[in-house]
């Protein structure tokens, strides 16, 4: 009987083995399952549809990323900066403006990236809002000479 039982967890052990190399080699390993950056060369369209589909948050035609920072793992934190095209500031400011303000306290996990937050006399508009499922804290800012819009959002 225990030899049975041995040979049973040896077994269920090699299967379990087998499954996670499986999913090692087909690419089943996403890079959210680690912490990343991505600057305004590697910042990729994938990590815009996340911010989007996250947040709830339209970004404009022509939106450009600049910084990108995901910590992971149970509960992730991620933080962006994205220039604005001048001539879509006005309706992004319009569309933040609609949101429902939160209560959620300003600076939480801000030591935890090092171009957040943005410096105070830059910035023109701040939102902390609830979306998806996560506490979204968006600053506009005005940076030698263009608009840039600070983002972080965790899970709550």
């Amino acid at each position: 009987m225990m030899k049975a039982l041995r040979r049973f967890s040896f077994a269920a052990a090699c299967g379990a083995l087998a499954i996670l190399m499986a999913f090692m080699l087909t690419g089943c390993q996403h890079r959210d399952a680690t912490e990343y950056a991505l600057d305004e060369e590697t910042f990729d369209s994938q990590a815009m549809e996340k911010i989007q589909a996250e947040t709830g948050i339209d970004l404009p035609e022509g939106a450009v990323g600049l910084s990108f920072y995901h910590i992971p793992p149970v509960d992730p934190i991620v933080f962006a900066r994205i220039r604005i095209p001048e001539e879509e500031v006005e309706s992004l400011i319009r569309q933040l403006a609609t949101l429902d303000e939160d209560s959620f306290p300003p600076g939480f996990a801000s030591d935890r990236c090092d171009w957040w937050p943005p410096a105070p006399d830059t910035v023109i508009l701040t939102r902390r809002t609830s979306s998806n499922g996560y506490h979204v804290e968006l600053h506009l800012a005005r940076e030698e000479g263009r608009t840039v819009l600070y983002l972080m959002y965790f899970t709550i």
